[in-house]
């Protein structure tokens, strides 16, 4: 019992850690992304077919930062929800 209780311990830190370095150092590197990407995109006399493509991947880092987010989600601890903490 002692060594499923250390074990779940154990892998409950890890699940905190990796949900952590998710939400605080990916989101961080994506924001960065998008604030280039955005002066980018608003350059004065930007030409209409690399706007749309800064465009594009403007989208594509969004979608990248909810599926961070929602992984993020999904790592947190399971115990916060068993003491009623979402």
């Amino acid at each position: 019992q002692q060594l499923v209780a250390r074990l779940t311990t154990i892998t409950e830190d890890e699940r905190q850690r990796v949900s952590r370095e998710l939400h605080d150092d990916t989101s961080q590197l994506l924001a960065a992304l998008t604030a280039g990407l955005r002066t980018l995109r608003d350059r004065p006399q930007m030409d209409p077919t690399t706007a749309a493509r800064l465009e594009a991947l403007q989208a594509v880092t969004d979608q990248v930062g909810r599926s961070v987010h929602r992984i993020a989600w999904e790592l947190r601890p399971a115990a916060l929800e068993a003491v009623g903490l979402e």
